[in-house]
């Protein structure tokens, strides 16, 4: 089902509020999952809101959260896929909201952290006065090749990425360091190569 502009105002107006919040008490956070890739035009489909933020920073965006809405209650099957240290979901002004903090994918290789600091958080846009941090596409396009749901996001992101370049090939770079199949591996190298002919492969 494809996002209507409605949906869009009421996720942008969600996001603005608990932004709002998150910065006054400089939380180190980022907008992931597909209403960032909605912002970038590679997705028409955006329903909820993915905020990711570093683990120390996760009490903190926890009690925001809280706050500003109703906290659900965890579910009581665990995932095997999805090994992220601290996650919740959050219903803030009618909007699905999951919080973040760790997120690690296994597959069949191991398992795979997303190393969300600082450098995770490159882009980041104003609205209504308030600062929007994006997570990395270089990190998602990552991410989403692990996913089971996530081939097509990967290969649109793939796509804007040989067109408009790797703005952030350093976090290319350190993802081939983490735990990762060679197929992504050997899929990285080649999307890295082809934006950055100097780089190498160590």
């Amino acid at each position: 089902m494809y996002v209507t502009m409605v949906e869009v105002i009421l996720l942008i107006r969600s996001l603005v509020r608990i932004a709002n919040e998150l910065n006054k008490l400089n939380v180190n956070w980022a907008l992931g999952g597909s209403l960032m890739l909605f912002q970038y035009g590679l997705t028409e489909k955006a329903h909820d809101l993915d905020i990711m933020v570093e683990l120390e920073d996760y009490k903190i965006a926890d009690a925001v959260l809280s706050s500003l809405g109703t906290k659900l209650k965890k579910r009581e099957e665990k995932s095997l896929v999805y090994l992220t240290e601290h996650f919740n979901e959050y219903v803030v002004d009618g909007i699905d909201v999951d919080l973040m903090a760790g997120f690690q994918v296994s597959h069949e290789k191991g398992v795979y952290r997303y190393a969300f600091d600082e450098l995770s958080m490159p882009e980041s846009k104003w609205i209504d006065g308030i600062k929007i941090n994006y997570a990395a596409l270089e990190d998602w396009y990552v991410l989403y090749q692990l996913m089971s749901h996530g081939p097509l996001k990967a290969n649109a992101i793939e796509h804007h990425l040989f067109k408009e370049g790797v703005k952030h090939p350093i976090l290319l770079e350190r993802a081939l360091r983490g735990n990762l199949p060679e197929s992504v591996k050997n899929r990285i190298e080649g999307l890295l190569y082809q934006s950055h002919p100097e780089y190498k492969v160590i």
